[in-house]
């Protein structure tokens, strides 16, 4: 496995109470470079794919009601091909103000389809 050195620097933001957003070119290894850190990590975690027709669906008119079976527990969530979906920043806006579970982000509110 080639240990990138960006791969510490995002390690170091996860679990912070923070969105990381990697984007770069085609083909140059965000997939892999994600699926490795995650692997270190050993969280529960959730991989979404924007090219899927039904991922992009679960997305339109994105909410808290909508998202919340789907997100559960997961502590990360990862929106691969995110590009394709439209609204994605409201969509990770929503996924990280409402965690599932009041431990994921300290001092978040629990996800709740009210005040959303």
């Amino acid at each position: 496995m080639v240990v990138r050195i960006l791969q510490h620097q995002i390690e170091q933001y996860l679990f912070q109470r923070k969105t990381i957003v990697i984007y770069g070119a085609r083909q140059v290894g965000k997939t892999t470079l994600v699926e490795q850190i995650t692997e270190n990590h050993q969280q529960a975690t959730l991989f979404l794919n924007g090219d899927d027709a039904d991922i992009r669906e679960l997305f339109t008119d994105a909410n808290a009601t909508r998202l919340q079976p789907v997100i559960g527990s997961h502590k990360i969530v990862v929106l691969d091909e995110a590009q394709r979906i439209p609204e994605t920043g409201l969509a990770i806006k929503i996924i990280h103000d409402n965690p599932a579970t009041g431990d994921r982000l300290p001092g978040r509110k629990k996800w709740s389809a009210h005040g959303v």
